[in-house]
């Protein structure tokens, strides 16, 4: 394990759930998720933020939802690495996964991540940092 991720997150449906979707059928979601990241190698390092992704779920293959997303985001970095400057750092990533629920209003959320930060060459060095992540989480669902 190189890093440790918390992502608590909150999402809003944009799009109504179609009555009888077609194979490609789904519904588009917001979603605002903070960040709390520790990294463990090559030096210990925090950082958090907060970024809004856009999630497409596909719902034909229900219960389970597959789904594809990506976003952007803010961070305070505290790397100390020599190849990336600490301090405000912008990500960006994509992802996919799949949902399965394990009772009405809570569901299991796996998937994997491409993940960059970087500083946008607001101060150098900017050697940025890439990542693949795999997430497990549970989510609770009000609705």
């Amino acid at each position: 394990v190189r890093e440790l991720i918390v992502r608590p997150h909150w999402q809003i449906d944009l799009t109504r759930r179609p009555e009888e979707p077609a194979w490609y059928g789904g519904a588009l979601a917001f979603r605002v998720e903070g960040t709390i990241l520790s990294n463990f190698r090559p030096r210990m390092g925090v950082a958090a933020g907060v970024g809004v992704l856009l999630r497409y779920n596909a719902l034909r293959w229900e219960p389970f939802a597959p789904y594809l997303q990506a976003g952007v985001g803010i961070l305070d970095l505290a790397f100390d690495l020599a190849d990336q400057a600490d301090g405000l750092a912008f990500s960006a990533e994509v992802g996919a996964g799949l949902c399965y629920p394990i009772s009405p209003h809570v569901s299991v959320d796996a998937g994997v991540r491409f993940h960059h930060i970087s500083n946008a060459n607001t101060h150098l060095p900017n050697g940025g940092i890439d990542s693949v992540q795999f997430m497990l989480g549970l989510a609770y669902h009000l609705d």
